[in-house]
């Protein structure tokens, strides 16, 4: 049920001029009405102009009404950025809504097939996305059982470590009261120092406005000395906005040389993500076999996103000759996660029998898991057997037209 009944037309004109003279409570109210097109027609764009009239005076049911707006682009185009500068505002006031969306970290990494701002791969698997993650809090517990007086002693002689852990002090209020502003300008002075994940994480404040002024071509700046400084995630922080054109314009040449570096690292997710450039020829010569190569790689670390590709791979012969008995050991513990796609195709693995036994009870089983997570195809396939009986019936020539 709404919150409120539907207003009259004297209430939605009252409300109205309340919104105009700038009283943020009907703002809110007016956004929801725009929004369920009550007492007057849906509309949108008028339900996020008046959401944004009143987030940007701190309330917070619109901060995370304009958050949901912009993610799922209702009333405008999709901003994910934005989406995620809002979904912060409002868990900072206690939003117990926007506390769960930070909590279950939904705007850092999102997996909605119909996500703009992330990895993309060829063909049906999904990928997840790397996104650019609020400013870190949980290093700071590393300060331990030093005192804030000698923090400050060794930050105020240009101790960088000092410096970092003075930071996280105040800024997690860990021993003191919380202090964003001093806490920053210590994380300032660790990241001029050297300290790269100081730089890391100051470049993430500076990207989402979170502590200082939001100042995109800097958090930039301090991206790249933070990635030639050794932190291990910026490169990959780095890959991602030069393959989404985040403040650059898109580059895939730098977007390789980024997950070559994180790579290097020993990210599993940029052994992901090569894969994904390889697959699709993005910034590097398109070569199958390298892309398994990476696919492989990262579905060792247990990447169920990787694990699926692999195994879709060899189930294809794309990258590498068939090999069933390969598919399925790499699908299984992929679809075990909930990889929808790992789900389908270890359905046909068992739908008639290649590189397992064929049991028509396990086939529907994965299929009935994939299409519940919205695969198409594996409906196709239920539908299919109601139709025309057993799964064991279905010619294989459905599974494989080109044989």
């Amino acid at each position: 049920m709404p919150p409120f009944p539907s207003p009259t037309p004297e209430e939605l004109s009252r409300l109205r001029q309340r919104a105009e003279e700038g009283d943020r409570a009907s703002q809110a109210k007016l956004g929801y009405v725009h929004s369920k097109g009550m007492g007057t027609p849906r509309d949108g764009a008028a339900a996020q102009y008046w959401f944004r009239k009143a987030a940007e005076q701190g309330e917070p049911s619109s901060q995370y009404n304009l958050a949901v707006w912009l993610y799922y682009g209702f009333g405008g185009q999709v901003d994910r950025r934005e989406a995620s500068f809002w979904f912060h505002r409002a868990a900072e006031q206690g939003l117990p809504a926007a506390v769960k969306v930070i909590e279950s970290n939904l705007v850092r990494v999102a997996r909605e097939p119909d996500m703009p701002t992330r990895f993309v791969p060829t063909g049906k698997p999904r990928a997840a996305s790397i996104s650019i993650g609020a400013p870190a809090k949980t290093a700071y517990s590393l300060a331990g059982g030093e005192t804030l007086d000698s923090l400050r002693q060794e930050a105020e002689e240009g101790d960088s470590r000092a410096q970092f852990l003075l930071s996280g002090r105040y800024r997690g209020g860990i021993g003191t009261e919380r202090d964003m502003k001093e806490g920053v300008y210590w994380l300032r002075k660790a990241a001029e120092s050297g300290h790269a994940e100081a730089q890391r994480i100051y470049a993430a404040g500076l990207y989402f406005g979170e502590g200082c002024p939001m100042n995109e071509p800097e958090s930039l700046y301090w991206f790249c000395l933070a990635a030639e400084g050794g932190d291990p995630e910026a490169p990959l922080i780095l890959a991602r906005i030069y393959k989404e054109g985040v403040i650059v314009s898109k580059n895939a040449a730098e977007t390789v040389r980024w997950l070559r570096r994180a790579a290097e690292k020993g990210s599993t997710q940029a052994y992901y993500f090569l894969g994904c450039q390889y697959a699709s020829g993005e910034g590097v010569e398109k070569d199958a076999a390298e892309a398994l190569r990476w696919f492989c790689k990262a579905a060792e670390r247990g990447l169920a996103d990787a694990q699926a590709r692999a195994g879709i791979c060899y189930y294809n012969g794309v990258g590498a000759p068939r090999d069933y008995a390969r598919a399925v050991s790499l699908l299984t513990p992929a679809a075990d996660q909930g990889h929808k796609d790992a789900q389908y195709y270890l359905g046909l693995c068992y739908l008639v029998g290649e590189g397992v036994p064929a049991d028509q009870e396990k086939a529907s089983h994965y299929f009935r898991q994939a299409a519940l997570r919205g695969h198409q195809d594996a409906r196709d396939k239920l539908i299919l057997s109601y139709i025309e009986g057993p799964f064991v019936k279905v010619p294989k020539n459905l599974l494989h037209p080109k044989e």
